[in-house]
């Protein structure tokens, strides 16, 4: 499966349907980020997206991860296909936060092109502590436990 920047797929969740994902960057090296929004559909994931799929916007994303690439490569995942008229400055995703909560954070800043690779790093401001997403790495299966929880709350 080719995976590029733009591509939308969908991601089976436990008990709510399947959620949607917007992969926003990605690296040659089988590192992508997405945005993850929910519900999707209803039902088990289907192998075709419905009829009109509207993406929403990036603000309203339940989630921003960054993960291995395996599930949509492997079709765990359903690609849906490309979005039309792809606009990546629109999907931010290349700084995230990492440390302990109540502690001291960092913000972590990827490679626009490449977000396997770290450019930078700072001490995060406590706005960017709470409104950052989370510096981790996922694999494919606590994606989608994360992203069930999140559907569910």
């Amino acid at each position: 499966m080719n995976v590029r920047e733009g591509t939308l797929f969908g991601l089976p969740t436990k008990s709510c349907g399947q959620a949607l994902g917007v992969v926003s960057r990605y690296s040659p090296r089988g590192i992508a980020v997405a945005y993850f929004y929910g519900p999707f559909v209803d039902g088990p994931p289907a192998e075709s997206p419905p009829a009109v799929l509207e993406i929403p916007a990036p603000d309203a994303a339940i989630a921003i991860l960054r993960f291995g690439d395996p599930a949509l490569v492997e079709g765990t995942w359903p690609v849906h296909g490309v979005a039309d008229n792809w606009d990546r400055d629109r999907w931010a995703a290349t700084a995230f936060v990492r440390g302990a909560p109540g502690g001291r954070a960092y913000v972590v800043q990827y490679d626009d092109h490449d977000p396997s690779v770290v450019r930078s790093e700072r001490r995060a401001t406590a706005d960017e502590a709470r409104t950052l997403p989370d510096d981790d790495l996922y694999g494919y299966v606590l994606v989608e436990n994360t992203i069930s929880r999140l559907m569910s709350d």
